[in-house]
C-alpha cells in the first residue's frame, strides 16, 4: 500500500516524506500508536520507497520474501534475544547479518512489528545495533507508546506518532473497497460493547462483556481489511 492509501495520519506521512525529499530518513524509527492504525503498513511503504519503489522490490515486499526486509514479531509473549541474535537451539539470529551489505536493495531494513515486547535481555542487546549500525542499515519500530519502550531504546529512536483513525474517514475507505460490511461489524461490536459495560455499571459488575475482555478486536477487524 502506498502513503497515498494510508488513512488519517496525515502528520505522520509529511514527516516521513520530508526525511526522504531531504535524504536525511533517520537509522531508527519508532512508530508509536493504537493498534490497527497504519504502523505496520506505513512502515511497508517506507521501505518501499527506501528500497526505490520498483515493481520487483514492492512485489517481494509484498510477499515478505526480500532479502533485505526483515520482520521480527514476538515468539510468544516476547521478542527474545535468539530471535536477534544466533543462540544454540534456535535459528540464526535476525541481526546476525547486520554487518553485510544488502543484496538487492540500496538499503537494509529490520522491522520490530511490536517492540514493546522486548524484554530487558533483547532490548538491551538491540542498543549496541542502534549506537552504531552501518550506514546502510534503518530500524523501524512499532509499539502502542513510548513509554512501552525502553528509555534507552526510546532515546535512540525519532518517535513518528500515530493517531486513532475517525470512525467516518474508516467507514468511507471500508465502502470504496467493498468493505462495508465491516464496518457495519466494527459498529455492532462496538454498540453491544457499550451497551454491556453500562448494564455491568448499573448492575456493580466487573465489566466482564465489554470490547477489552470480551475478546473483540477492532484493529484486527482493520487489520483484515488491509488497515494494519
Amino acid at each position: 500500500m502506498p502513503f497515498s492509501e494510508i488513512l488519517g495520519q496525515a502528520p505522520a506521512l509529511a514527516a516521513l516524506k520530508t526525511a526522504l525529499a531531504s535524504d536525511a530518513v533517520p537509522q531508527a524509527y519508532l512508530f508509536v500508536g493504537p493498534e490497527g492504525v497504519g504502523k505496520t503498513t506505513t512502515a511497508l511503504a517506507l521501505v518501499r520507497a527506501l528500497f526505490g519503489n520498483t515493481a520487483l522490490h514492492n512485489k517481494r515486499i509484498a510477499e515478505n520474501l526480500h532479502p533485505d526486509l526483515t520482520r521480527i514479531a514476538p515468539e510468544g509473549e516476547f521478542t527474545r534475544i535468539w530471535q536477534l541474535w544466533s543462540r544454540p537451539g534456535h535459528p540464526p539470529g535476525a541481526l546476525e547479518n547486520l554487518s553485510f551489505a544488502p543484496v538487492v536493495a540500496p538499503k537494509r531494513v529490520y522491522l520490530f512489528e511490536r517492540a514493546e515486547t522486548f524484554n530487558d535481555e533483547s532490548a538491551n542487546s538491540l542498543l549496541k545495533a542502534l549506537e552504531e549500525p552501518p550506514s546502510y542499515v534503518h530500524f523501524i519500530l512499532c509499539a502502542p507508546s513510548m513509554t512501552s519502550v525502553l528509555p534507552t531504546v526510546l532515546s535512540r529512536c525519532q518517535v513518528i506518532r500515530f493517531s486513532a483513525v475517525p470512525s467516518a474517514l474508516t467507514a468511507k475507505a471500508l465502502e470504496g473497497k467493498g468493505l462495508a460490511h465491516v464496518w457495519d461489524a466494527v459498529a455492532h461490536s462496538a454498540r453491544a460493547a457499550a451497551a454491556a459495560a453500562a448494564a455491568d455499571a448499573d448492575g456493580g459488575g466487573l465489566g466482564g462483556g465489554g470490547a477489552g475482555s470480551g475478546g473483540f478486536s477492532f484493529g484486527a477487524v482493520f487489520s483484515s481489511a488491509g488497515f494494519s
